[in-house]
């Protein structure tokens, strides 16, 4: 047994020694249950491929080659658009010189604004975060240009 010593007025308390075997299995049960945890955690992410769709630097290489993929994973993440409506905007934005400037979120709301355009179907459901509890979207987070 392994004495823990405590200062004040309180007893010391005695511990009983682990061997080496019994704390490996309970280290290996530390990490399988953190694996387990950041697994669950982490297992909803195709709504963050949607990003690479407005990433700006890659626009002319969309224009060559559509990210079909990353369309697609945006489509399962967001069921209430409408992919071939989203898909010929997006085309439109990939050609065009305004928004090959943008740099972020930020950068392609404020093209918007200052254009009197209408949201795309993207950056409207990107601001309505999908629920993963109800499946379904929470309300917008900004207003729409007016």
């Amino acid at each position: 047994m392994v004495v823990e010593h405590r200062s004040g007025s309180e007893q010391p308390r005695k511990r009983r020694a682990i061997d080496q075997d019994e704390l490996k299995r309970i280290a290996s049960e530390v990490c399988d249950t953190i694996l387990g945890h950041t697994k669950e955690r982490f297992a909803f992410k195709d709504h963050l491929i949607s990003a690479t769709l407005l990433d700006s630097p890659q626009f002319d290489h969309y224009l060559d080659a559509f990210p079909e993929v990353a369309l697609a994973t945006t489509l399962k993440a967001y069921p209430v658009l409408d992919g071939s409506r989203l898909k010929t905007e997006l085309t439109l934005i990939y050609g065009s010189e305004e928004f090959r400037t943008c740099c972020g979120a930020v950068d392609f709301y404020q093209l918007f604004k200052d254009n009197n355009l209408s949201e795309i179907s993207l950056t409207r459901a990107t601001k309505e975060r999908p629920s993963t509890s109800t499946g379904r979207a929470r309300r917008p987070t900004l207003k729409p240009p007016s």
